[in-house]
């Protein structure tokens, strides 16, 4: 019987909480089920990669 696992997570860069269990949580199941894949359900870029224009703009949004 052949295993096929597809975990359905949300993987930003592991540092704390959810992301890193879920990172790890997966590495176990490739150590178990090699051919598993992983489908990313994370956001777009996180908020540092964002340029100047679109954080004025948040500010603006929320605080003016």
């Amino acid at each position: 019987m052949t295993k096929k696992v597809l975990a359905l997570l949300t993987l930003p860069p592991p540092v704390t909480g959810a992301s890193k269990n879920n990172a790890l949580f997966f590495e176990a199941v490739k150590k178990r089920v090699p051919d598993a894949k992983a489908v990313d359900l994370s956001g777009g870029g996180v908020a540092h990669q964002r340029g100047l224009k679109y954080h004025i703009k948040r500010v603006a949004i929320n605080v003016l």
